[in-house]
């Protein structure tokens, strides 16, 4: 499928047309980290397995429904470097090869001569970003690389900020290819428009991330019910070593093309003590009273019901700011009958990190709800469950 958009001159030495191409992501992510010691170092530079977005949603993500991709190429007409934004939706199919893509519909020009290739960068999910992001060639050139600044960041947030560290194109009615050694390439030759175009992506992790896995006492699970409506957690004052609040941040993300297999936005070192690959800067803004922390809500909705068994939810927030936070439920209790005996209930409770987290660790605490003291069944209304962390 192709609409053709506008013609030049039909020679090797550059842009020869404009059509409109269909294009279809997958997704895939760097494995979290769930070993955490206080002396956690560095997280390893290269993917040594990935995970796709399907399996990512196990620690307690939100679904989201944009990508945020910039195609950059050079364009012979006017000499210089360019770029086509373009935001992928999410869009649920049943064919297996492609059971999570994110689609978009994109006019790109067909390219010729010395530099023929699209490079593909970009970040997830769009959402969160609110237009605040600008995007220009590492040492002018967007074959080796790109610089990715994204300003006005929340420093906790509900969703996993990501950067795009590998690209690979692939046919439609293909399987997945192997990404292991696609990092830091980021080279796509779309087709002539007459079919769709499939591509690959790698991320990886801007923040770090706090997972709540919570559950019902047993025992308690016999006499109540209770329906999950909202969690948030916000950053707050820590009246140890750090007492200020980090509201919002700036990133700029430097992104050093490979053909090594490098993760691009990790720093990596040559025998001279010198960087080789890319790297992220934070720029950190502190709360203030006309500009307070915003609250990072996990959930909203009609409810969930905690089991036995552990639900998870994960927060999100920028390695090396804000170490302490509370958590906030708010819950509907109810009997064994279904029949409402506490509605719109809070519990808060503390989280205090006593070390830092790495982008992409994550750091889990286990909340069981149990009731603070016993209650006769005759007299539900006195019941006022317990979030206890472990």
């Amino acid at each position: 499928m192709f609409a053709l958009m506008g013609c030049g001159d039909d020679s090797s030495e550059g842009t020869v047309e404009q059509r409109t191409h269909n294009l279809h992501l997958g997704l895939g992510s760097r494995q979290y980290d769930f070993s955490i010691t206080r002396n956690a170092g560095d997280l390893p530079a290269n993917f040594v397995n990935y995970e796709t977005y399907r399996k990512r949603s196990d620690v307690g993500l939100p679904p989201f429904s944009q990508i945020q991709c910039y195609m950059t190429y050079w364009d012979t007409e006017f000499n210089k470097w360019d770029k086509v934004p373009c935001t992928f939706t999410y869009k649920a199919t049943t064919d297996p090869n492609h059971t999570d893509t994110w689609s978009t519909r994109v006019p790109l020009k067909t390219l010729t001569g010395d530099k023929p290739y699209y490079y593909i960068y970009g970040f997830l999910p769009k959402e969160n970003v609110n237009d605040e992001a600008t995007i220009i060639p590492y040492n002018n050139d967007y074959e080796k690389g790109a610089v990715l600044t994204i300003n006005g960041l929340n420093a906790v947030l509900p969703d996993d900020i990501s950067i795009i560290v590998g690209a690979q194109g692939y046919g439609a009615g293909s399987a997945v290819p192997d990404m292991s050694t696609h990092l830091g390439q980021f080279r796509f030759q779309p087709g002539d428009g007459s079919a769709d175009d499939y591509l690959f992506l790698l991320v990886d992790h801007l923040y770090a991330g706090l997972q709540f896995n919570m559950s019902l006492e047993s025992k308690y699970s016999q006499l109540r019910k209770i329906k999950v409506t909202k969690i948030q957690m916000t950053p707050v004052s820590d009246s140890g070593q750090n007492n200020t609040v980090i509201a919002t941040v700036d990133a700029t993300v430097t992104i050093v093309a490979n053909n090594d297999n490098m993760n691009p936005i990790v720093e990596k070192k040559n025998s001279q003590g010198v960087n080789i690959s890319g790297h992220v800067d934070f720029v950190t803004h502190e709360a203030t009273s006309a500009a307070p922390a915003a609250p990072a809500v996990l959930y909203e909705g009609e409810g969930k019901w905690l089991t036995t068994s552990k639900m998870p939810f994960l927060a999100c927030f920028c390695p090396s700011t804000n170490r302490k936070f509370i958590l906030e439920t708010t819950y509907d209790v109810y009997d064994t009958q279904d029949n409402l005996i506490r509605k719109e209930q809070t519990a808060s409770n503390t989280v205090k990190l006593e070390w830092n987290l790495n982008a992409g660790q994550i750091h889990t605490l286990n909340i069981t709800v149990k009731p603070t003291y016993l209650y006769v069944l005759s007299e539900p209304d006195l019941d006022n469950p317990g979030f206890n962390v472990d």
